[in-house]
């Protein structure tokens, strides 16, 4: 009784793992990547930077609720406007710049998260020094954008 018990054991040990690695419901996974991530933006960026002009976006990751972005903005402005579709959450990972909120140009720094909801105006300016941003959309924008330019 024991070695049967034993050899059970062993067996759920032996398969579980591999039977458990895979995803549950992988048909419903709509995300790209389709799987779990890590997203480090401090190693993304150092090993991503940017070569030429003044901003480079890279959507990192994508699912039905939301998309993520991580983008670099140097010594420009990302003019003021809103979006019809989505809510933008940003967080400013490495830098300093300014954003106009609610009228009023705010300086933003490393480690500080900036809340836009839908339809609410806003803008982004960094000087010299690299502004490194991580931007989450939800529900992630339309292919054709939802973006509309104020000035």
């Amino acid at each position: 009784m024991r070695r049967i018990l034993l050899i059970g054991f062993l067996a759920l040990f032996l398969f579980s793992g591999q039977a458990l690695a895979q995803p549950l419901a992988k048909h419903l996974v709509d995300s790209k990547p389709g799987e779990a991530v890590l997203l480090s933006p401090g190693d993304y960026f150092a090993a991503n930077p940017l070569k030429e002009g003044k901003i480079r976006p890279d959507r990192v990751y994508e699912s039905s609720p939301d998309t993520i972005n991580q983008l670099i903005v140097k010594d420009t402005a990302i003019g003021r406007h809103l979006h019809t579709n989505a809510e933008e959450i940003v967080y400013f990972y490495k830098g300093s710049g300014e954003m106009k909120i609610n009228g009023k140009w705010v300086p933003v720094k490393a480690e500080e998260p900036h809340v836009c909801p839908r339809c609410v105006a806003h803008a982004t300016r960094a000087g010299a020094e690299e502004l490194w941003v991580v931007s989450i959309f939800s529900p992630p924008m339309p292919a054709s954008g939802d973006r509309v330019t104020l000035e």
